[in-house]
């Protein structure tokens, strides 16, 4: 799956990420450059989108799909990034 990010004001981004093939559902995960060590969940996710807020406007965020089914856990996506407005 690709991930899209959007820097939408307000410390907010969103998040939109390709369908792939026999997923069940989708893990979010987000990493603030600088601050975390590791990826961290987004929270709950429904559908192939997703806005994000409570980030400091300036900070740059990485985030990454991981597209899952009974069969488990499909290779996570590339990471994208963007820099919070």
């Amino acid at each position: 799956a690709s991930v899209t990010l959007t820097a939408s004001g307000n410390g907010k981004v969103f998040v939109e990420w390709s369908y792939a093939r026999r997923m069940a559902g989708t893990r979010l995960l987000t990493r603030r450059v600088g601050t975390d060590d590791d990826f961290v969940s987004a929270g709950p996710v429904d559908g192939l989108e997703k806005m994000l807020s409570g980030f400091t406007p300036g900070i740059t965020l990485q985030v990454k799909a991981v597209a899952y089914n009974n069969g488990g856990d499909a290779p996570d996506s590339p990471v994208a990034e963007v820099v919070v407005t």
